[in-house]
């Protein structure tokens, strides 16, 4: 198996035990397969299952022979660690099943690290990405004592568990060193290149060059913060404050202070949140909503430095029954979470965002779009539901605006760093700048934000300009006289195609006006 973290994840129970094989030969050999599959693909007669199969096996074709992040980055820990947080935190795995795949796992650990640490060539590896792998390491103690109290939750397991994670233990010492000698040599790029780039976007559909993507990013970069300063204005009228030099910054303060006064009183807000949003969508006639739950819970130790606020985990395809999991992080300072901005959260990744996104996908995609990880549509759907809701007056208030356009303002400026970054046009450290400016983040926050943006080239580019097709989408589809409710249902039972192949099959299937 491949990918047997991702098979557990999905609740494919047949894999629970293993661990990928980390080595550059089972890389290589993955690539060899995978030209494999697509020539057979390529041959299959025209269909939208034939274009979303073809299209995500180049997708990763080009991961493993173009970008290379397998061969660049060196952060082991994380991709051992995925196989232990996929059984931590299924729904669907009784606690004897977790426990076993978790020992088998945890045996596994010296053979992983041993083939992983093989595959690095100092010269292709940056050292940005080692310092990311070495943040990551040092989280390993919180992961292996959540693997203990797992495992000795079933009672008889206590002599199996010790020896195993001493071992682990030991194996991530040697990994804490071994990436400090790794620091020393490394000298590789972060950036993909201009032309990798270029092929990147072809690849993804993405129908705009490098240098269109700057000149959209930028300008709306303005538009968001003109939208900002308007809605700033109205917030410091709403509290009777006289304008202020800093009309944005006296706004997002006074904002900040609405917010719950304990953690529990926090999830309170995101559960309650949570049921209003899912209840505007039916009420509005949005889209067609499963009854399909999402559970609202504290972020445990070990996910807490990969999670620093909030994420969200889809339902397992595979398995039954599906639930959603939303992880809230604490926070010492609660002006962390103030109500504007959870509102607005909860509509990105719950209702009519991820959570209904991924749900519908669940039950009606097909199995070729579902393993289909396109991020055009996913992001830019959690995006462009921001907007829907706003404009359907779910987050309309003065403070509300000012968060919708405060994240769209962010998403805004990552189509700039995203380009600017993997074709040379800025250093890590100048996108931080940027991205403190932009959006008045801290600078660890900001630093962390670009760490991830050179990981995944033209992902985070993905949001905005998603939003952007699929906005233009709806207009297309409500013009030839779809309701919004039909064209969203439609819409997300396709799955996670790219936004330029679900375009086609929506015109073939409701005969939408082309362009």
């Amino acid at each position: 198996m491949r990918h047997p973290a991702w098979a557990t994840q999905v609740g494919i129970r047949t894999h629970d035990h293993e661990l990928r094989d980390p080595s550059r030969e089972a890389f290589e050999g993955e690539a060899r397969e995978l030209d494999a599959f697509l020539a057979a693909a390529e041959q299959l007669p025209e269909s939208f299952d034939r274009d979303a199969i073809v299209t995500q096996l180049r997708l990763d074709l080009f991961e493993l022979r173009d970008s290379r992040i397998w061969a660049r980055n060196p952060d082991v820990a994380s991709d051992y660690f995925d196989h232990l947080f996929a059984l931590l935190l299924a729904a669907h795995i009784s606690p004897r099943e977790r426990s076993d795949a978790l020992l088998a796992r945890l045996r596994g650990c010296e053979a992983f690290f041993s083939a992983a640490w093989s595959r690095f060539d100092p010269s292709v590896v940056p050292p940005l990405w080692v310092e990311g792998a070495q943040q990551s390491a040092r989280g390993a103690e919180a992961f292996l004592d959540a693997v203990r109290g797992a495992v000795l939750a079933v009672p008889g397991l206590a002599r199996d568990v010790e020896s195993p994670l001493a071992a682990a233990r030991a194996v991530l010492v040697t990994h804490a060193r071994w990436l400090e000698e790794l620091h020393a040599k490394a000298r590789g790029d972060v950036a993909l290149g201009t032309e990798g780039f270029r092929r990147l976007l072809r690849l993804r559909h993405i129908g705009d060059s490098p240098e269109q993507l700057v000149v959209l990013g930028e300008r709306l970069v303005g538009r968001f913060r003109r939208e900002m300063e308007d809605a700033a204005g109205l917030v410091l009228a709403e509290a009777g404050k006289e304008p202020a030099h800093d009309v944005v910054g006296a706004a997002l303060s006074l904002v900040r202070g609405d917010h719950p006064r304990t953690f529990a009183e926090v999830i309170q807000f995101y559960e309650r949140s949570i049921v209003e949003a899912r209840e505007f969508v039916r009420a509005k006639g949005l889209a067609t909503v499963p009854d399909t739950p999402l559970d609202v819970v504290e972020t445990p130790a070990f996910l807490r430095h990969l999670v620093p606020f909030a994420a969200y985990l889809g339902p397992a395809r595979f398995a039954t029954p599906r639930r959603g999991v939303y992880l809230v992080t604490p926070k010492m300072e609660l002006s962390s979470f103030p109500n504007a901005d959870t509102r607005n959260v909860t509509v990105h990744e719950a209702y009519p965002g991820h959570h209904l996104q991924l749900c519908v996908a669940a039950e009606k995609a097909s199995l070729a779009a579902f393993l289909c990880e396109v991020p055009d549509l996913t992001e830019g759907w959690a995006l462009y539901c921001e907007a829907l809701m706003g404009q359907h007056g779910y987050t309309a208030a003065p403070a509300e605006r000012l968060i919708r356009a405060r994240d769209a303002r962010w998403r805004a400026v990552r189509i700039v760093l995203d380009v600017a970054l993997h074709t040379g046009g800025m250093t890590p450290q100048e996108a931080a700048s940027r991205l403190v400016l932009e959006t008045g983040m801290g600078v660890g926050e900001a630093e962390a934000e670009v760490l991830r943006y050179t990981l995944s080239p033209a992902y985070n580019l993905s949001y905005m300009w998603g939003r952007l097709q699929v906005e233009r989408l709806r207009e297309r589809a409500l013009s030839s006289g779809l309701t919004e409710r039909a064209f969203h249902d439609t819409f997300l039972s396709l799955g996670s195609v790219s936004v330029a192949l679900l375009a086609r099959e929506l015109e073939r299937r409701v005969d939408i006006r082309q362009d």
